[in-house]
């Protein structure tokens, strides 16, 4: 009563046994495994950009937009972006846009690969979207 505290005793309990207890999670293990395919495929993409900017001498470039390329945020502040990188700030646009392309050409022939010739692409690209939904 009063002041004082409820503690359980199960919880004291699993404490000492070194039992951690942890806030459940609402994602099946298939959920899971899917959404950790997901990010690989979608890092093994950023890579493969990287290594075709750094292959162009463009790495700075990629560095500077990388942030943007998986972001739904607003559009970045261009100006010092651009400054930074002795671009126009027009130029620096078409550059980010080119990124999203190339990213989205190889997002689709990374899971090309994965498919074979039977796979849907856009189907699984709509499918990698919903895990994050």
């Amino acid at each position: 009563g009063g002041d004082a505290v409820v503690l359980s005793i199960e919880a004291v309990k699993a404490e000492q046994m070194g039992i951690i207890i942890e806030p459940t999670d609402e994602l099946t293990p298939d959920r899971v495994f899917e959404r950790q395919w997901a990010m690989t495929v979608l890092e093994r993409v950023v890579s493969l950009l990287e290594e075709r900017y750094v292959a162009k001498g463009q790495e700075q470039l990629f560095q500077a937009l990388r942030p943007y390329l998986l972001t739904t945020e607003v559009s970045p502040a261009y100006a010092p972006i651009a400054k930074e990188l002795q671009m126009t700030e027009p130029a620096l646009r078409v550059a980010l846009h080119r990124l999203h392309q190339r990213y989205a050409d190889a997002l689709r022939e990374q899971i090309r690969s994965t498919l074979g010739k039977s796979g849907d692409v856009e189907e699984e690209i709509r499918f990698l979207i919903s895990l994050f939904g």
